[in-house]
C-alpha cells in the first residue's frame, strides 16, 4: 500500500466530494489543547511535582532542581519501574497530587480556565461538523475548547457533550 501525500486544498476537495458517501472522523490531538493555552501533559507533570513538593515539605522555594530529586528519592515515585517510567510517570503523579477525586477535577479545572478563547482549529472544525462534512471527532483531551469552538458555528452546530462527562 503506498501512502500519498495530500495538501489542505486535497484534503478539502476530498471532502467536499465524498461527504455524501463516506462518514469523516478527526482525531484531535494535545496539539490543539495546547495551542489553546492547556498545558501538555509534561507541563502538567512538572506542574504537580512542584504543586506535591511543597504539600509534603512546606518549602515553596526550591529550584526546579531540587523539586526533581526530591521527587525522584520518593518510594511512590521509585516504584515506577525505569522501563515504563515514560508511560507511567504522569498517571502515578497525577494520583499522588489528586488525594481524592475532587482534587483532581479541581487541577484539571484550572488548566481548563487557563485556556485562550478556542483556537482556529476548533472553530474549523465545528463548522466542518456544521456543515455535515465530519460526523466523529475522537479525543483523548479533556478541556473545553472544541466544544466553545461550536458557539461562532451558530445554531446546528457541534452538539458535543462537555468535557469530563464520560
Amino acid at each position: 500500500m503506498t501512502i500519498q501525500k495530500a495538501t489542505a486544498k486535497d484534503i478539502v476537495q476530498i471532502i467536499k466530494n465524498k461527504r455524501d458517501e463516506v462518514r469523516f472522523a478527526v482525531l484531535l490531538g494535545a496539539g490543539a489543547s495546547v495551542t489553546a493555552g492547556i498545558p501538555s501533559a509534561s507541563e502538567m507533570i512538572k506542574e504537580l511535582k512542584e504543586k506535591i513538593y511543597k504539600r509534603e515539605t512546606g518549602n515553596s522555594s526550591a529550584s526546579d532542581d531540587e523539586i526533581d530529586g526530591w521527587i525522584k528519592e520518593q518510594d511512590w515515585y521509585k516504584a515506577i519501574p525505569s522501563e515504563e517510567l515514560y508511560d507511567r510517570e504522569y498517571s502515578t503523579v497525577f494520583e499522588k497530587y489528586a488525594l481524592s477525586r475532587p482534587d483532581g477535577q479541581a487541577y484539571i479545572s484550572e488548566c481548563v480556565k487557563r485556556a485562550k478563547a478556542p483556537n482556529w482549529a476548533h472553530i474549523y472544525l465545528a463548522h466542518l461538523v456544521k456543515h455535515n462534512c465530519i460526523q466523529t471527532i475522537l479525543t483523548t483531551n479533556f478541556d473545553d475548547p472544541c466544544l466553545q469552538g461550536a458557539i461562532p458555528a451558530g445554531p446546528g452546530g457541534c452538539n458535543l457533550p462537555p468535557a469530563g462527562t464520560f
